[in-house]
């Protein structure tokens, strides 16, 4: 699999099979600005899962719902970040990896719908969902099993529901193009020995070089 496809559009200009929305403590008003994007019923819908103790927004949950024609996507996952105060990179990082495998099943793409109001840099919460959601979408699971349908489907196209800007794209695609080669590292790691030889290793030296030129 190559460098998943990096797209910047506001959050129903293209189709996918998800959104996702990171969501940070408390969750009482579910009014940050990726949240507000969801719509009056989406967001009461989520007020009552958080009533309820269902969506609590810890730093690595990932609740899928599943959509009935609140948003143009048919899923919508709600990936929390923690306690406002105590976000970092690596709480973007680990709600990316946990979307990434809420949605294992099918892959495919996701739109992350990012937030200025919270206290990363957009193209910072843009490089550490990205990262989070290739990183956390690997599985060495060609070698575990031969059955093609219980394999995870990887993500293979990222959305981010924002204004483009060149700082937006530079970031998002470095993030894209250093998750991916780290993921070639660990195939190469996790290749069993009677597979990982001279000939495997020279293709995945052409694949890299030929990706790089393109």
């Amino acid at each position: 699999m190559g460098v998943p496809a990096i797209e910047i559009a506001l959050p129903g200009q293209t189709e996918v099979d998800a959104l996702a929305v990171p969501l940070a403590q408390p969750l009482d008003s579910l009014s940050g600005e990726a949240a507000g994007a969801l719509g009056d019923e989406l967001r009461g819908r989520l007020g009552r899962l958080a009533a309820s103790g269902e969506l609590r927004g810890d730093r690595g949950e990932a609740l899928l719902l599943h959509l009935d024609g609140e948003l143009s996507a048919p899923r919508l996952v709600a990936a929390g970040l923690g306690k406002r105060d105590e976000i970092d990179l690596d709480a973007f990082r680990t709600a990316g990896a946990m979307t990434a495998r809420s949605l294992a099943r099918i892959g495919g793409s996701v739109c992350w719908l990012l937030d200025e109001r919270l206290p990363i840099s957009v193209p910072e919460q843009a490089r550490a969902l990205i990262e989070g959601t290739i990183l956390g979408g690997y599985t060495p699971g060609q070698w575990k099993t031969q059955q093609l349908e219980k394999r995870p489907h990887p993500i293979e196209r990222i959305v981010l529901g924002h204004v483009e800007t060149p700082e937006l794209r530079a970031a998002a695609e470095r993030a894209a193009l250093v998750a991916e080669r780290t993921n070639r590292a660990r195939d190469l790691a996790n290749m069993p020995p009677n597979e990982l030889n001279p000939g495997a290793l020279a293709g995945h030296a052409q694949a890299l070089a030929t990706s790089t030129s393109t």
